[in-house]
């Protein structure tokens, strides 16, 4: 199958799923542990995922922090996700998600074909 082909079956904001949240995870995991001294438990117990999973994050064995360089905002979503999930405020948190999936659609429109409203 070509390249132009498998573009088209898989969904619009796939990109999305697969790059930006496992980097998003990976700097949220960072600034509990870092900036709000959570040890890796604390922070997988807020994250909702394993401790395992946080030390890959925080060694980058997951999520690619080079992503920063294309879209520096992603340092200010994960520090408002972070505080959104230390104060327990579940809905910064995806309000936090949604605004940073619109903010990659409007940089790269042809990453994603769905409409932003």
């Amino acid at each position: 199958m070509d390249k132009e082909r498998k573009k088209i079956l898989r969904p619009p904001c796939e990109e999305i799923a697969t790059k930006m949240l496992p980097t998003l995870r990976a700097l949220v995991a960072d600034l509990l542990v870092v900036k709000y001294g959570m040890t890796q438990s604390e922070a997988a117990k807020v994250m909702g995922i394993s401790k395992a999973s946080v030390s890959y994050y925080r060694n980058s064995l997951r999520g690619d922090k080079s992503l920063v360089k294309q879209f520096p905002e992603l340092m200010d979503y994960a520090d408002r996700i972070a505080r959104g999930l230390i104060e327990k405020q579940e809905k910064s948190v995806a309000v936090a998600l949604c605004e940073l999936c619109l903010l990659v659609k409007r940089k790269q429109p042809s990453t994603c074909v769905c409409e932003s409203s």
